[in-house]
């Protein structure tokens, strides 16, 4: 593919793919709601984190996820992320 082509491509691909800016946005696709799903799993089975009761007295560490669309070299959409 000659690379005007490919740089076209990848930019429609781009426009193509609104990224969410919550998880409420995020869980109204179906696309993402399995992204989602597959990260937290891939959380649980690596044992990146677990859920424990909060001591008393101490604040929760907030989080945000981020959610991307992986992009391979020839500008399609390999899969989406939800970190």
């Amino acid at each position: 593919m000659l690379a005007r082509y490919r740089e076209n491509a990848f930019i429609t691909n781009m426009m193509n793919v609104v990224e969410p800016s919550s998880y409420k946005e995020a869980n109204e696709s179906n696309e993402w709601k399995i992204a989602i799903e597959q990260e937290y799993d891939s959380i649980i089975r690596n044992y990146t984190w677990k859920l424990v009761e909060l001591p008393r007295g101490k604040q929760v560490i907030g989080c945000k996820w981020l959610y991307k669309p992986k992009i391979d070299a020839n500008g399609t959409i390999e899969k989406l992320r939800a970190r």
